[in-house]
């Protein structure tokens, strides 16, 4: 039985964890800051196309051929001509990465991402768990008046009580 447990709740936390970061595809909170350093080993390099995993190589590898160059070593700064070449590579990187949201990978990964559940959408959800925690307080208030024998005067006395 404790394997049964064991079992589903391993499940339940791979298809978390492996869902978390699919959805991270295109999300611009995950976008690199800077793609001139990022390692060619996260994740957002490795998911980008071949193609533009190239040519992020081969900027990388042109900036570091000039920055041997003398008007590097002279100007601390690159030519005029790279830096229009990094601002161009850098808007096609900043595409490519936000395209895969609509990649095979992510659409796969959430086939109804407006959908919370079988029957409610992300804003019905999170209204219904508002709902049932306001219910919730206002119950443990209740309840609270309850033990304390507050909710209602005492019948204790011989005296008849006025409601």
């Amino acid at each position: 039985m404790k394997k049964k447990y064991l079992a589903l709740l391993l499940l339940s936390l791979c298809t978390l964890v492996a869902c978390q970061s699919r959805t991270r595809l295109g999300n611009p909170e995950f976008l690199p800051v800077n793609w001139v350093t990022v390692k060619s080993t996260t994740w957002q390099v490795v998911k980008l196309p071949v193609v533009h995993q190239a040519e992020l190589s081969d900027m990388k590898m042109r900036l570091a051929k000039e920055r041997k160059g003398q008007y590097y070593n002279l100007f601390s700064r690159y030519k005029p001509e790279t830096l229009a070449y990094i601002k161009k590579t850098t808007e096609e990187l900043d595409e490519a990465y936000f395209n895969l949201q609509y990649s095979s990978e992510a659409i796969l990964a959430d086939l109804t991402p407006s959908m919370k559940n079988l029957s409610e959408t992300h804003p019905e959800f999170e209204a219904g768990i508002v709902n049932v925690n306001n219910q919730g307080r206002r119950m443990l208030e209740s309840d609270w008046l309850n033990a304390r024998l507050l909710n209602h005067p005492s019948t204790l006395s011989i005296l008849p009580v006025v409601r």
